[in-house]
C-alpha cells in the first residue's frame, strides 16, 4: 500500500515594523538566500512563498507553505496594514537593537485590529551591528513595552545581512503559528 503524502498547510506570516528594520532583506534571505545593501523600501506590501517542514512540539512534522508578507514600514502608508491583517496566523513585529521606541505602537495596533486572537512574535534583525544594548536589556526592553498580561513575549534575534538565525526565525513562527491554530481549534 503505497504511503499517503502529507498535505502542505498554508501559514500566512505577517512583517511589520518601521521603515529601515530590514523586514524586505528578511525575506529576500529566507527565500532567496540573498542580501543586498541596496533594498528598496516596500511601497505598500508584497509577499513571496516558502514551503518547508516544521517540527510542532507535538505530532511529526508538517509540510509547509509559508506566506510571508511585507508590508511598507512608512507610517504614511501604515494604513495600509489593516486589511493584510486577516487570515494572518502569526505577526512578527521588526525591531532592530537601536530601534525600539514603536514596539508598543506596533503592538497595540495588532490587538487593536484583531483582537487577542493575534500570535505575536518580536524579531530583533541586524544583530551584526554593535549595539549599546544587550540582549538581556533589549528584551527588558520590549517587555516593558506590553501591557502587564503579556510579560512572555517570542523574541527572536536574527541578521539577514549574515543570516543568522533567519530560517530559525521563520520556522519558530510557523511552529507557532500552527500550535496556537491547533490549541484555537480544540477549544472549539
Amino acid at each position: 500500500m503505497a504511503e499517503q503524502k502529507q498535505q502542505r498547510v498554508l501559514l500566512k506570516l505577517l512583517l511589520l515594523g518601521d521603515s529601515g528594520t530590514g523586514k524586505t532583506s528578511l525575506v529576500v534571505r529566507l527565500v532567496d538566500d540573498q542580501f543586498s545593501l541596496s533594498t528598496k523600501s516596500t511601497i505598500g506590501a508584497d509577499f513571496l512563498n516558502k514551503e518547508f517542514e516544521i517540527q510542532p512540539s507535538t505530532g511529526s512534522a508538517v509540510p509547509v507553505n509559508a506566506q510571508i508578507w511585507d508590508t511598507a514600514g512608512k507610517a504614511s502608508l501604515s494604513g495600509l496594514g489593516t486589511q493584510f491583517y486577516r487570515g494572518t496566523d502569526a505577526f512578527g513585529i521588526v525591531v532592530t537593537p537601536d530601534n525600539l521606541d514603536t514596539v508598543r505602537q506596533h503592538y497595540n495596533k495588532i490587538r487593536d485590529e484583531t483582537g487577542s486572537d493575534a500570535h505575536i512574535f518580536f524579531i530583533v534583525n541586524k544583530t551584526d551591528v554593535p549595539s549599546q544594548l544587550t540582549q538581556n536589556e533589549i528584551i527588558n526592553e520590549i517587555k516593558r513595552q506590553l501591557p502587564q498580561d503579556d510579560k512572555n513575549p517570542s523574541i527572536l534575534f536574527c541578521s539577514a545581512k549574515d543570516n543568522t538565525n533567519v530560517e530559525k526565525a521563520f520556522r519558530a513562527m510557523a511552529v507557532g503559528a500552527l500550535e496556537y491554530s491547533n490549541r484555537a481549534g480544540q477549544q472549539n
